[in-house]
């Protein structure tokens, strides 16, 4: 097996699959993309099914070698990008030689970029039935300069694109949500509080929950239990700035719990960079219905629909066709 020689991080950059479903119980979160539908993308893109695993990359800022020929994708967050020094498009096939080598600048818009590969995805090894990688629980450990990610050499016989603008953050974002948890809990003007305040992201974030920060959400709620959390639960501690739970988050947490972040909403908020402008919305159980249908159905338009990739002109430029 061939594999991928990693010549420079500059921020962190992990291996990420599908996630780590069914050991909540044994307290092991599920990790996994932190922007699952970047990730699943990059993997219809290089033809692998959804779970196999590639490479999530904070911030940009990312260098590798290639050891043997292979069909690559770059998806989600924005960066400028070059093999062997020649610019590649976003969201698209690209087939790289063996002693290639991949050069990724720091994030222009967005947080995560993802590098998917042909093959079957990077084949490290499972450990509870995935490869994603959480630091804070010892599942692996992040990438740094001489690793060597495994993969099959393989060449996908399409080469696909996506539109430009699919995956792109957005300058402001809505997390929209379903009221509940401990909502009846709180205080009476708690709900009101959290829809009509000013807030933005905080820099202070990682893979396990994402700070909001401006004004201060009242709860009055006291003696809190600690009870078994879900990605998107929307906390409030004792300092009454909002944390949204993430893909490492905790298995279970004592703060009071408003509701929970729907999934598309999560996957923006983990796209948007410090700053951020984001404002709360609470919906009913049928607009979240169709929320997430609308947004299944997106992402089934987009795998009934490939265009031509990406192909290799003389002069050294990446065209459609």
């Amino acid at each position: 097996m061939t594999s991928l020689t990693v010549d420079r991080v500059a921020f962190s950059a992990t291996v990420q699959d599908a996630g780590r479903l069914g050991h909540l119980m044994d307290g092991i979160t599920w990790g996994g993309a932190m922007d699952c539908f970047a990730h699943r993308l990059g993997q219809r893109l290089v033809g692998n099914p959804s779970t196999s695993a590639s490479i999530e990359i904070a911030l940009g800022g990312f260098k590798a070698t290639f050891t043997a020929p292979a069909c690559i994708a770059l998806t989600g967050a924005r960066c400028s990008v070059t093999l062997d020094t020649i610019p590649i498009p976003h969201n698209h096939t690209i087939r790289v030689d063996a002693g290639a080598t991949l050069d990724i600048s720091g994030a222009s818009l967005g947080t995560y970029v993802y590098l998917s590969i042909s093959g079957g995805g990077f084949q490290t090894e499972p450990l509870f039935g995935s490869r994603s990688v959480v630091v804070r629980d010892g599942l692996g450990l992040p990438l740094a300069a001489g690793a060597s990610i495994p993969y099959r050499s393989a060449i996908t016989p399409l080469l696909y694109a996506l539109p430009p603008n699919s995956g792109t953050a957005k300058s402001a974002i809505t997390l929209r949500f379903l009221p509940g948890f401990h909502i009846s809990q709180a205080s009476e003007h708690c709900l009101h509080m959290l829809e009509s305040a000013r807030f933005q992201v905080s820099n202070q974030r990682d893979r396990m929950a994402i700070a909001i920060d401006g004004d201060k959400v009242v709860t009055t709620i006291k003696g809190q239990w600690s009870e078994p959390t879900v990605v998107g639960a929307i906390q409030i501690p004792p300092d009454g700035r909002p944390l949204i739970l993430m893909a490492d988050r905790q298995t279970v947490g004592g703060y009071p719990v408003l509701g929970a972040v729907l999934s598309p909403d999560c996957r923006r908020l983990s796209q948007a960079q410090p700053g951020t402008p984001v404002r709360f919305q609470s919906v009913s159980d049928s607009q979240a219905d169709r929320i997430l249908w609308l947004d299944r159905n997106y992402e089934m338009e987009l795998a009934l629909a490939p265009q031509p990739g990406a192909t290799l002109r003389e002069t050294g430029e990446w065209v459609s066709g």
